[in-house]
């Protein structure tokens, strides 16, 4: 009976401690400066982790330097790397997305067991030459070439639980993507009334996608905890 209560407690406050979080903060995913060689924590598939510097490339390369050791990581030995600038940090790990190669996508948010939030910046090219919207790095810069003009869009990708693969939340583009978004995030949060019920009174943008994510946590990732002790 002890165990139980002191489960519940200490779910109540970390739904109250989540909950002014999301009140005071509201969504703190942001872009981050990728130009350069940052100082950089590596974890690999095998559980070590190897302090040095390191870059994610166009190519969606990891470079990383330790020591007197130069090269470039993948998946098949990569789990995840954490690049560090000034008072600013971003994770990077790898994931399915639809059943093709693992891709590197950055941490937005990540609730083992409930539900994580990744996410990549795309091209869009809004005028000029048309030519297709090119994947680029999270925290690249847009330019302007002539008359023609590119802005980077987020996308961002879901899962729930603890696999690898990954769903993508709609399409990415800015304007002709808003109803095939709408879409996906409420096929994605069906299972959450309390998020639906957001959604629906509150209004919903692309930015908003973390704190949905924080919201479906708080009401239904976690409901049946202490039921299962």
């Amino acid at each position: 009976m002890f165990l139980a209560e002191t489960v519940f407690y200490r779910s109540t406050m970390k739904h109250f401690i989540l909950l002014v979080a999301l009140l005071l903060c509201g969504t703190t995913y942001a872009q981050f400066d990728l130009s350069g060689y940052s100082p950089a924590k590596a974890i690999f598939r095998n559980g070590d982790t190897i302090m040095g510097i390191g870059k994610i490339t166009f190519e969606r390369d990891v470079k990383f330097k330790h020591g007197k050791n130069k090269e470039t990581l993948s998946y098949r030995t990569l789990d995840r790397i954490t690049l560090f600038k000034e008072d600013e940090e971003a994770t990077y790990t790898y994931k399915i997305l639809a059943g093709k190669e693992p891709r590197l996508l950055q941490v937005v948010r990540e609730y083992p067991g409930s539900i994580n939030l990744y996410a990549i910046e795309n091209e869009i090219e809004l005028g000029g030459a048309n030519n297709p919207a090119a994947s680029m790095p999270v925290g690249a810069i847009s330019v302007s070439v002539g008359l023609s003009h590119t802005m980077l869009v987020t996308e961002y990708y879901a899962n729930k639980g603890t696999g690898i693969e990954v769903f993508k939340l709609g399409d990415d583009h800015p304007v002709f993507g808003k109803k095939k978004y709408m879409k996906a995030v409420k096929r994605f949060f069906k299972d959450c009334p309390e998020v639906l019920k957001s959604i629906e009174e509150k209004g919903f943008r692309r930015t908003h996608t973390p704190d949905m994510i924080d919201l479906y946590h708080l009401n239904c990732g976690e409901k049946d905890l202490a039921t299962k002790v």
